[in-house]
C-alpha cells in the first residue's frame, strides 16, 4: 500500500458530556471520502486520544471504517499515554486496539504507533 495523496486527520466529535458521537464521526468520515480524500487518520498524535478509553478508541476506529466503507484506507493511531493497569502492559493494551485495525485488503485498515510520548504531571 502506498501512502500518497491527501489524508485527513479526523476530529473526534464529542457531546457536551464528553461522549464520542460515533454516528457523527462515521458521517464526517464518509463526507471527507465523498470530497476526495485518499485516506483517513483517526486518533492521531495531536488529538484527544490520550483521554479516551481503549473501548472508545476501538469504537472510533470502527466508526471511521464504517464511514470509509472500503473506499479509502484508514490509518488508525494506537498510541496511548497511560501507565500499565494491573495485569496488563502497554504493549498488551496497544495490541488489543491494534487487533481491531489490522491490515487487510478488504477493509483497508492499517495501524500506527508512535514512540511513546513523555508528559510530566
Amino acid at each position: 500500500m502506498e501512502l500518497t495523496g491527501i489524508w485527513a486527520a479526523l476530529l473526534t466529535p464529542l457531546t457536551d458530556e464528553g461522549r464520542v458521537e460515533l454516528a457523527a464521526l462515521a458521517e464526517h468520515a464518509a463526507a471527507l471520502v465523498d470530497e476526495g480524500v485518499d485516506g483517513l487518520v483517526p486518533l492521531g498524535t495531536t488529538g484527544e486520544f490520550c483521554e479516551l478509553s481503549r473501548d472508545e478508541r476501538t469504537r472510533i476506529i470502527d466508526a471511521t471504517v464504517t464511514g470509509a466503507a472500503g473506499r479509502v484506507p484508514v490509518l488508525a493511531g494506537i498510541t496511548g499515554l497511560s501507565t500499565p493497569r494491573p495485569g496488563t502492559t502497554p504493549r498488551a493494551r496497544r495490541s488489543s486496539v491494534a487487533s481491531r485495525s489490522r491490515t487487510s485488503a478488504s477493509s483497508g485498515r492499517i495501524s500506527r504507533c508512535v514512540t511513546p510520548l513523555r508528559s510530566r504531571p
